[in-house]
């Protein structure tokens, strides 16, 4: 337990790290902050694919698990978390920027 205190602030700094530095890159290149745009248009190896080869159809996969997991976690986090109750009962999408704050460090990780 100690060498997990003497690590968190770290790991912690990383992780902040990582995400802000992925999200300026999300939004420079969307001009977005809305997660159906980077899915639109950030979330599309599969196109670089024959349509119907294994290739394309593991990309889709990937896609879809991608857009499968920040819905569950707005659906996890709603009730939770302030940041999404204020979207979601405005009927306004949820903006990237929060959806990487509900990510954890692993989740983040399966994001691209």
């Amino acid at each position: 337990m100690a060498l997990k205190t003497m690590f968190y602030p770290e790991i912690m700094f990383l992780e902040t790290a990582l995400k802000n530095y992925v999200l300026e890159v999300i939004i420079d290149k969307t001009k977005s902050r809305r997660f159906a745009d980077v899915y639109a248009q950030v979330l599309v190896a599969h196109k670089a694919f024959p349509l119907g080869s294994r290739d394309y159809k593991k990309r889709i996969d990937k896609r879809m698990g991608v857009r499968n997991k920040v819905y569950n976690l707005i659906q996890r986090d709603y009730g939770k978390r302030f940041v999404v109750n204020h979207y979601y009962d405005k009927d306004q999408p949820l903006p990237i920027w929060a959806i990487f704050e509900l990510m954890s460090i692993g989740e983040f990780g399966t994001f691209f």
